[in-house]
């Protein structure tokens, strides 16, 4: 009973641990964007196309912080509104470069009991952002910026686009 409270309280310290860690937000830019950001992608230039949360409430907070901080050119839009091929952004010149969710789950487990049978896994949202180049048909690595919350993750990744277009 004893070694069992102690295993999970070593689970929920490690599951804590990663949790705080998704939600760090730095608020100095530790990512460049070199490998993530399209080499042709000019946001002073270029429609900067963001793809909404599937959260209602991530969406308004990403817009807000947009609306703040992000002096360039860009559109929300859904993921069935990017897809539609007759709709307003069928024009992939125009409607070039998105900024698309990359959402996901860290699991842990930490394997066998005493009993040898499995112990719970412990789960943890991420998610994280990536390019698309319509017009060439192109899809860029995720930013590995990645947190609990669309609207963390997001804000690291406009502050490393604004950073680099300063």
């Amino acid at each position: 009973m004893i070694r069992n409270n102690k295993s999970l309280s070593i689970q929920l310290i490690f599951f804590l641990i990663v949790l705080i860690s998704a939600c760090y937000n730095p608020k100095i830019v530790l990512n460049d964007g070199e490998k993530w950001i399209p080499k042709n992608f000019n946001a002073k230039k270029d429609m900067l196309v963001i793809e909404s949360s599937p959260s209602p409430t991530q969406t308004k907070k990403m817009k807000k912080y947009m609306d703040e901080k992000y002096p360039y050119k860009y559109e929300f839009v859904t993921k069935e509104e990017l897809s539609d091929k007759t709709g307003k952004y069928k024009d992939s010149k125009l409607y070039k470069f998105v900024l698309n969710n990359a959402s996901g789950t860290l699991t842990y487990s930490s394997g066998l009991n005493e009993s040898g049978a499995g112990r719970h896994n412990v789960y943890a949202a991420t998610n994280d952002f990536y390019f698309t180049d319509r017009e060439a048909n192109k899809t860029y690595p995720e930013t590995k910026m990645a947190a609990s919350y669309p609207y963390q993750s997001f804000k690291n990744v406009i502050n490393v686009i604004l950073k680099k277009f300063e």
